[in-house]
């Protein structure tokens, strides 16, 4: 895009906006504020535009979120709010960043931009983590990679889970995560979710000893240290270079269980699995893969916390059925069917809560038995 051409849209939006950066104008107005935000900040050039190219990729579900990638330079994963709800998640997440910087830093990633105003935040944008979905590769490494250092992203959960003053967390954040709520969840949430997931509501509620589960851990639930309370496998990211793992989407930092950001982890990283396993079933290099950076994670988060770690692990072990439940119905999100691969999560799920397996044996090698 010449230079005189994007001053053109600049001032376009400028003239039409006048007022707020981000209101809610579509997306194309949408667009050129992130760009705009990023060249007044000076993350990307008028010149990188011109020379190389620039390209705005629409990646909102909850949030208005879009990844701008200049062309073999400098790409970013970027946030912004645009209605009430959106607008607190953001902000808050800014504060939470702001919080792990200061208390932990190393377990995040900084921001290259926060502005609370708009509000809007960019980060630099990472590899999300390769679990071998195209290429056939283990989970531990994604392409053309150094090892990952999984092991370091298990003592910066166990930093973050010994941290103190937990207690004075927002209070919201200490609600029942939304999994333990599936066995009896409010007409609310049901009148909001697609058909798809309402299907797999209707498997769930088809198998008692899954109802039974959820159930019982929701009744045993109370939060009891910081914690990420959406720690899955879609918000870990890798530096490619170095091998670092981070965790990212950290809105809903506060009070709650480590367990069951453990399960949450675990539970995301076997639904990897379970998606891309060979038609003939032979899957024991995936599941082989899977244990090896389930060991690593544990190993850091032990040598964090050394104290705690084990019960912390141990006591996350009935909530994997409850994060399988929950990834199982997910994927009814956006579609008015359930689909193959969430009713496999629902029955991993079952098989879970029937066998009630321990620590030992999910690092075990029977683990592909669920």
């Amino acid at each position: 895009m010449p230079v005189a051409a994007h001053d053109a849209l600049v001032h376009r939006q400028r003239s039409v906006l006048s007022g707020p950066l981000f209101p809610s104008l579509g997306p194309f107005h949408e667009e050129l504020g992130v760009l705009d935000a990023l060249l007044g900040h000076h993350l990307i050039t008028k010149q990188q535009i011109v020379e190389s190219g620039v390209s705005v990729r629409d990646q909102s579900r909850r949030n208005r979120c879009f990844i701008v990638s200049v062309t073999n330079g400098p790409s970013y994963f970027c946030k912004i709010g645009n209605d009430p709800d959106s607008k607190y998640r953001i902000r808050r997440e800014i504060d939470a960043y702001s919080f792990l910087v200061s208390k932990v830093e190393g377990v995040c990633v900084r921001p290259s931009l926060a502005l609370t105003e708009y509000p809007m935040m960019a980060l630099p944008l990472w590899q999300e983590i390769s679990f071998g979905e195209s290429d056939g590769q283990s989970p531990a490494t994604p392409s053309k990679s150094v090892p990952l250092k999984f092991r370091e992203l298990g003592y910066n959960l166990g930093r973050l889970h010994g941290l103190d003053g937990w207690q004075n967390a927002d209070a919201g954040t200490a609600a029942l995560p939304w999994a333990l709520g599936l066995a009896a969840p409010p007409v609310s949430i049901i009148g909001d979710i697609s058909g798809g997931a309402l299907e797999m509501l209707e498997v769930l509620h088809s198998l008692p000893a899954l109802v039974y589960q959820l159930e019982r851990l929701a009744r045993d639930w109370s939060p009891s240290a910081w914690c990420h309370n959406d720690l899955r496998a879609e918000n870990l990211m890798c530096n490619e270079g170095t091998g670092e793992v981070v965790m990212v989407d950290w809105e809903s930092l506060g009070a709650g269980r480590p367990s069951w950001d453990l399960a949450l982890l675990v539970a995301t990283l076997m639904r990897r699995v379970i998606v891309t396993m060979p038609d003939d079933g032979n899957s024991d290099q995936l599941w082989q893969s899977l244990r090896g950076v389930l060991a690593q994670v544990r190993l850091g988060h032990l040598q964090a916390i050394p104290s705690e770690s084990d019960w912390m692990w141990r006591e996350s072990m009935p909530y994997v059925a409850a994060a399988l439940a929950q990834t199982a119905v997910e994927t009814g999100n956006f579609r008015t069917r359930k689909t193959r691969t969430g009713v496999l999560l629902m029955q991993a799920a079952v098989n879970w809560a029937h066998r009630q397996p321990g620590l030992d044996w999910l690092m075990g090698p029977t683990m592909a038995a669920v």
